[in-house]
């Protein structure tokens, strides 16, 4: 029910003095609007509940008296006409106080209400814990640093730790949860950086490396992908995740060796993500390079027990005996033996790369780096060439039986390998035979520039630092020959 008094308006408990203004217009002064119980403020901007920004209606503001307000849309009317749409409009809020507001701002923290800091029973402040008064209760705040996408830069924000964190135990174990969210940079905000799965796919068909080259990252990074996850935008890679990711990794066990992987192996993870980055850097995907503070691990080459001769040749007779492929085979192991060769470099060659002329073998297909090189022939080499010349039936000196995608030549030898090691109990690999022809050249005197160009190592330094334990033997004889000192 309406009551109207002279100056003075009372709608359903919404209290409002009306006075005459300057001029012939009249301004509705509001000195304190209340509509059941809940607080109005005026305004210029409209009528607003504390701790919100929503707006009811707008208001003029008198400048000499703030509290003073008027319908922007009721100028022009009447004093009697406009009393009535006040006393409307104070009717209208009442219902909307009634329907909306009042459960809005139940649910709403005042924003005007200080943060104070967490303190613990025994009086001490609790480092990121922060805290303020809402309608339900109190709500907690954990304040970290996180790092700007963009930018990289480390911010600090304060985060809500959830309306269903009531106690101080549970605010801590909240902030944790949160921490371990930004170590692994889930808390950096939307990104338009590609995800790791996309971007693993995308590297792996755009880099401009050798096809062994990216087989052998594809495997490193699928490591890194099963650690962050295929959604994870690469922009939020970071150094702690990096280091986190190599602890784990540290303590894999090998399929191969069955031991903890080395260094070595870390590493060559380590190579693969700093690749793929390096290109998203370039590509203005990430403004930040997470490997500032990251370095490769220290590795020392544990010493090989190369096979001897006889056991070479004990494996290749074997070979010769159990496998369907075992000349093939022999000659095979006998040309890594004579040239140092890798396996790819060796399996490519054509009779093309053969000059018995100047007595060289050109390796110039699917070597490391897509360096080419030459190797000269040595008496065995040149034997064995020879009588696989005269034996050739295809363009390869190492055809296939079968079609494959390598057009008709021979992609590897390793399952004949691996069987041949079950049966003699010899460890013998592709790479091995490549340290056997490098310890032989540097025990029969090769020079190390000579050797180096044979191997395709840029200097000598690699054959000095890898190899040098392996003529302990030969040292020892040289030294034997000092007999005139």
């Amino acid at each position: 029910m309406c009551h109207l008094e002279k100056g003075r308006g009372v709608t359903s408990g919404v209290t409002g003095i009306f006075a005459p203004s300057r001029g012939n217009q009249d301004v509705f002064r509001s000195t304190a609007q209340t509509i059941d119980g809940q607080c109005i403020n005026g305004g210029r901007g409209g009528i607003r509940t504390h701790g919100t920004v929503t707006r009811t209606s707008d208001f003029e503001s008198d400048a000499f008296n703030h509290s003073a307000t008027l319908p922007l849309k009721y100028k022009g009317l009447t004093t009697m006409q406009k009393l009535v749409c006040c006393i409307n409009l104070q009717f209208n809020l009442h219902l909307i106080c009634d329907n909306q507001l009042s459960n809005h701002m139940k649910n709403t923290t005042p924003e005007n209400v200080a943060f104070t800091k967490v303190i613990d029973k025994s009086g001490n402040p609790v480092r990121g814990l922060w805290v303020r008064p809402g309608i339900e209760g109190d709500v907690y705040y954990a304040q970290l640093r996180i790092t700007n996408p963009t930018t990289g830069r480390r911010i600090p924000h304060r985060l809500t730790l959830g309306k269903e964190v009531k106690t101080l135990p549970q605010a801590r174990q909240a902030m944790a949860v949160l921490k371990e969210k930004e170590r692994k940079g889930e808390l950096n905000g939307s990104s338009s950086a590609p995800k790791f799965g996309d971007y693993v796919k995308y590297y792996l068909s755009h880099a401009a490396k050798h096809e062994l080259s990216l087989n052998n990252e594809k495997s490193f990074l699928a490591r890194w992908e099963a650690y962050f996850g295929s959604d994870l935008r690469i922009d939020k890679i970071n150094e702690v995740s990096i280091r986190d990711f190599l602890h784990k990794e540290a303590e894999t066990i090998s399929d191969k060796t069955k031991t903890k992987l080395s260094n070595h192996s870390l590493n060559l993870r380590l190579y693969a993500l700093r690749a793929m980055l390096k290109m998203a850097m370039e590509e203005k995907h990430i403004t930040h390079y997470p490997f500032d503070g990251i370095h490769k691990l220290k590795h020392v080459p544990e010493k090989k027990e190369i096979p001897n001769k006889e056991q070479i040749e004990s494996f290749i007779a074997m070979a010769l005996t159990k496998c369907k492929s075992g000349k093939q085979f022999a000659d095979y192991i006998h040309l890594l033996m004579y040239t140092g060769a890798r396996e790819n470099e060796a399996l490519s060659l054509e009779w093309s790369d053969i000059d018995f002329d100047k007595k060289l073998v050109h390796l110039h297909r699917e070597t490391k780096f897509n360096k080419e090189r030459y190797v000269n022939f040595n008496p065995k080499l040149e034997a064995l060439l020879e009588r696989m010349d005269d034996e050739k039936t295809t363009k390869f000196l190492f055809p296939s039986k079968r079609a494959n995608l390598k057009a008709g030549r021979m992609t590897t030898f390793r399952f004949t390998i691996e069987r041949v090691r079950k049966l003699t109990g010899i460890y013998l690999s592709e790479h091995y035979l490549r340290h056997y022809f490098t310890t032989m050249c540097y025990m029969a005197g090769v020079d190390m520039l000579t050797l180096s160009q044979w191997l395709g190592h840029v200097d000598t330094s690699l054959i000095a630092k890898v190899y040098s334990h392996l003529n302990n033997t030969h040292k020892a004889e040289q030294a034997s020959k000092l007999t005139t000192l």
